[in-house]
């Protein structure tokens, strides 16, 4: 079996109909879909198939759910779908045919349109390549921790014998992928396919908290320590990505607990110049509380 497709669902609001359509109306069989009823208060309903599983667990969350999923699943490749997102038509072929060409590759990467329907919207599309140096060329290269998401990527089941999403932690996705990338080889991102990524009001992106934004921080000085990357091309760009999420961390009544790095100039719009220079002038503490006052 070539895919195994995993939709988490939690007290579905109407999207899960939508999202499970786009799948099914790809016109594409070789594959299972795993619906996984993460407890919801009222149990999921949907029509079972040769081709549609549906699971329920005790509700723990998303990263649970996935786990649960993948702990099933029988295909030589994994898609993760949101219960609120959905697909556009072909993208399975796409996909298909992107894998049976590239054999040796562990994960494919394709467009997403994120937070459609809110007011950042925005499309995000990939040139057809492969990358090899993981962590230089594709994770600081091709900025990867901005579009960490496991939601666009086809990856290889085997890559999950030793990797879990994380239980109990918010944005999964930057601590895992990581992980994954670390038991990978190649890494192909592809122009064609999209993932509707959809605006989600209650979802974590709208209404994470100082708990949960530290999470994503801790998760990328994890990744900043773990590969050394302060001597690598591309560093810069990624501290101060890294810096908006700790001055988000403060801001929300956190502490201060990036560590300082020499950090060179490299392009960049007015704002982060400004950060930039208050970084380098005043130090991460003073930015953090001067910052805090002028939002």
């Amino acid at each position: 079996m070539k895919f195994s497709i995993i939709i988490p669902a939690y007290n579905d609001k109407g999207t899960l109909e939508e999202c499970l359509g786009s799948v099914l109306s790809q016109g594409f069989d070789d594959m299972e879909v795993i619906v996984v009823d993460d407890g919801s208060e009222t149990p999921v309903s949907i029509e079972r198939s040769p081709i549609v599983n549906l699971i329920r667990i005790t509700h723990a969350g998303l990263s649970a759910a996935r786990n649960a999923g993948i702990s099933i699943a029988k295909g030589d490749y994994l898609l993760f779908i949101d219960s609120d997102d959905w697909i556009e038509r072909g993208t399975l072929k796409v996909l298909c045919d992107a894998v049976d060409a590239n054999p040796d590759c562990d994960i494919i990467e394709y467009p997403i349109n994120i937070h459609e329907g809110g007011q950042d919207e925005h499309k995000l599309v990939f040139e057809d390549k492969n990358y090899q140096a993981l962590i230089d060329d594709y994770w600081l290269g091709c900025k990867a921790y901005r579009h960490s998401y496991a939601c666009n990527k086809v990856f290889k089941r085997d890559l999950f014998a030793s990797v879990e999403f994380p239980v109990g932690k918010k944005f999964e996705d930057v601590h895992t992928l990581p992980k994954l990338l670390d038991a990978s080889r190649k890494v192909m991102t592809i122009s064609q396919g999209l993932y509707h990524y959809m605006w989600n009001q209650e979802g974590i992106c709208a209404k994470a908290g100082m708990q949960d934004l530290t999470q994503l921080l801790e998760a990328h000085i994890n990744v900043m320590e773990k590969w050394t990357l302060a001597e690598k091309k591309g560093f810069s760009e990624y501290f101060m990505h890294v810096l908006n999420i700790q001055i988000d961390v403060y801001k929300a009544g956190g502490k201060v607990i990036l560590p300082a790095y020499k950090i060179e100039s490299f392009p960049m719009d007015i704002k982060t110049r400004i950060k930039y220079l208050g970084y380098n002038v005043l130090g991460i503490n003073k930015l953090c509380k001067i910052w805090k006052y002028l939002s």
